[in-house]
């Protein structure tokens, strides 16, 4: 919302220019430099534009949680509660690898998830602008998989939240690789959903 342009290299042209937010192409998890093959744009910093006045946005779900009892934050308790929450969220990154969110949450047609809510009726979905629903995917790995907490060898998912991927310091990434797909597989197997991976595989 707040970016106003990026300054980027081309590092198949050996360019540098800036590409305006609207050429961006953001959406959910996605924008022009995932969406290229080639990978060919470096980011080499963002300008953004700011408000002087303080407009806090707390619909997040765990932000408004956090703040129910309290309705107008300021901006550092906005600040140490974002803090806070992703604290509890992610590992120690001193000691467990990650990548943070490995997953994207998965949006779909509102008839297929329709078709969930029948059986499983406390199935979270979020209603996006295009009609369609977002579906929080770490329930479904918690709730559907029972996959939170799992683990094969040197990878598993987070103990406190599922869509979070951790591997010990011996893990390769060709088991990192092999273990996402395992669970793009149980999902799909369990709900009919394909996940993508949030992360881009180099």
């Amino acid at each position: 919302d707040v970016i106003k342009y990026i300054s980027v290299f081309d590092s198949i042209n050996e360019k540098i220019f800036e590409i305006k937010k609207s050429d961006c192409m953001f959406a959910y998890r996605n924008s022009i430099f995932k969406k290229q093959k080639e990978k060919k744009f470096i980011i080499l910093d963002i300008t953004f534009q700011l408000e002087k006045k303080a407009t806090p946005k707390i619909s997040y779900k765990d932000l408004a949680l956090y703040f129910q009892h309290n309705t107008t934050p300021t901006l550092p308790e906005i600040r140490n509660s974002v803090i806070d929450i992703r604290s509890k969220k992610f590992p120690n990154w001193h000691v467990d690898g990650t990548a943070g969110s490995f997953f994207k949450n998965p949006i779909i047609s509102a008839h297929q998830y329709t078709q969930l809510l029948q059986k499983y009726p406390a199935i979270p979905g979020y209603n996006t602008e295009n009609g369609m629903v977002k579906i929080a995917l770490g329930w479904v790995l918690e709730h559907v998989c029972n996959l939170k907490g799992y683990q094969e060898g040197n990878v598993g998912l987070f103990t406190n939240q599922a869509l979070v991927l951790v591997c010990t310091k011996d893990a390769t990434a060709n088991e990192v690789k092999i273990f996402s797909e395992k669970i793009i597989q149980k999902v799909f197997f369990e709900t009919g959903i394909v996940i993508e991976r949030e992360v881009t595989i180099i």
